[in-house]
Formats: C-alpha cells, structure tokens, sequence
C-alpha cells in the first residue's frame, strides 16, 4: 500500500490497525472456546477426525483436514488438523515414527519427558507441544504448533490419539525391565569381582592381558544385555547411554590387554584414561536411569 500522503490519513491507518488488534486476539478466543465446547459437549456435531497410519487424530467441530499443513519433521506421511482458515502455526500434527526417527524428534523439543494418559494408552509429553505415544518398534507422535490456539487445544487432541493397528507399548517403568537390569548387574558385579582380583594378582604386563580381556568380555556382555532390556520409552534414553557407556568401557580393557600383550607402557596408560573416562559416563547414566524410575540403575559397578 502506499504511504500516507497526509497525518490525517495516517492516523485513520493506525486507527484500522489498533481496531484490527482486538479483532484478530478475538478470533483466537473464540477458536479456543469453540475448542473447549467442542471436546467437552456430550452432544451436538461430532468433531472432526484425522485418520493416520493405524491412528485416529480427533479435534473439535470447526477444525479441518483441508488446508492443514503437517509439521514437516514428522515425514511425508504425517496428518494434520487445523481450525478453518487459520494460520499454519495453529496446526496439530500426527504421524507413526520409526524408532530410528524418533530421537531426533524428541532431541529438538523443550524438557524432560513426563509421563501422561493418552486415549491410546500411556504416553510422554516434552514440553507442552510435543506427545508420543510408544508402540513397540514404533511411536505415534503429536506435534503441535506455536500457535495460540494450537497450544491451547495440544492436550485435548493429542489425548484423543487412538489407535487402529497395533498396540501400546508401557512408557515405563516396568517390572519386566527392572528385572532385566538386575539380572545384568547382578552378573556384571560378580564378573568384576572375580577378574578384578585376577588382575591384581597378575605380576607381569603379559600376566595382566587375560584378565582385562576377561573384564572386557565382562562389561561388553552386559552392554548387550542392558541394551535389550525392556524399560518402557521414558528411560530408554538413560538405558542406551548406559549400554554405550559400559560398551566403552569394556572397549578400554580391550585396549588395556592389547598394551599388556605389546609390553607397552604408554599405550597401557592411554588405555587406563579411557576407561576412567567410560566410567565416569557409567556413572552419570546409572543417575539417569535411576531418575527414570529404575533404581537398580543406580547400584552397578
């Protein structure tokens, strides 16, 4: 548009814009009240329903299929719901993510999860726009934009997901991963003990090489069995970091029994600051997992 050519005309501008204000905040009242009435009223039109792969997104009437513009990050196969003729931030977006996808998803949104009730089954929120619900090799997850109304309307459509293939998985914890855990510390303690003491009474460089492949083996072996344990989505996080740590360190005495085997002092030291550095990353994530609802987590060697 052109300038104002006259204050006069300015001034008529900036009075269609400070009335342009009120109406457009209006608006976004509006779609939230008719957000709220939609999904709490018993009776009336049934709201709209986005069908996925093996899901079902539900929001309230008003909103609409067409138009909406999924979050891109979800992949091409993602659906998207959004309140007719409204902005693409207002967008809610859902789509099933391969196990693979899902860490990069949830490394760019905001928080820690937290563990929710969704229609499905039990989920985890990060953030307050951000849901997925676990299922096996697969999560479901719901994106929801920055929008107003978006935010506003996040939690009662992403607790509408509901699933048509397939099952929920436990967010966690679980029994069954609890005791996976143990059985692989348990058995992680006791292999340390005894090779430990195998290397302590080792009175050459080449004596010592079969003990820290022993203790190697030891902490490798465990790294596989953590890695499989079943905690539920909310600590698998803390597991992996577990297993890769543990994995490190069994890669340092592996290390270390080469340079006993070589008669190499300097590489032997180099092996020695490796694993120290692996143990301290042990014991970071054994916090993590015992934070995530695992205690046991927090109690190996």
């Amino acid at each position: 548009a052109a300038p104002p050519r006259a204050p006069a005309a300015g001034e008529e501008a900036e009075e269609e814009r400070s009335r342009a204000v009120p109406i457009a905040a209006a608006a976004v009242v509006a779609a939230i009240i008719a957000f709220v009435i939609g999904m709490s009223s018993g009776g009336g039109e049934e709201g709209t329903s986005a069908n996925g792969d093996g899901f079902v997104l539900k929001a309230p009437t008003g909103w609409a299929v067409t138009g909406a513009v999924a979050d891109p990050a979800l992949g091409p196969q993602a659906v998207a719901l959004a309140p007719a003729g409204a902005p693409a931030e207002n967008t809610i977006s859902a789509a099933r993510v391969p196990a693979a996808r899902l860490g990069t998803i949830t490394g760019a949104a905001e928080g820690a999860p937290t563990a929710v009730k969704l229609s499905a089954g039990d989920g985890l929120r990060y953030g307050d726009a951000l849901y997925v619900l676990p299922a096996g090799s697969e999560s479901l997850v719901v994106s929801c934009g920055t929008g107003a109304t978006a935010r506003a309307a996040c939690a009662d459509v992403a607790g509408s997901l509901d699933l048509t293939r397939g099952e929920a998985a436990p967010a966690g914890p679980t029994e069954a991963g609890e005791e996976a855990l143990g059985r692989a510390l348990v058995k992680l303690r006791s292999d340390l003990k005894e090779h430990s003491f195998d290397l302590q009474r080792a009175r050459t460089s080449s004596a010592q090489a079969e003990p820290a492949g022993d203790l190697a083996t030891a902490y490798r072996t465990a790294s596989r069995a953590i890695g499989r344990a079943p905690t539920g989505a909310l600590a698998e996080p803390a597991r992996d970091r577990l297993a890769a740590a543990l994995k490190a360190t069994g890669d340092g005495w592996a290390r270390y029994a080469r340079a006993a085997r070589a008669r190499s002092a300097g590489a032997a030291r180099n092996a020695s600051r490796a694993i120290a550095s692996a143990r301290s990353r042990v014991s970071a994530a054994r916090a993590a997992l015992a934070e995530a609802g695992y205690p046991s987590g927090g109690s190996a060697g």
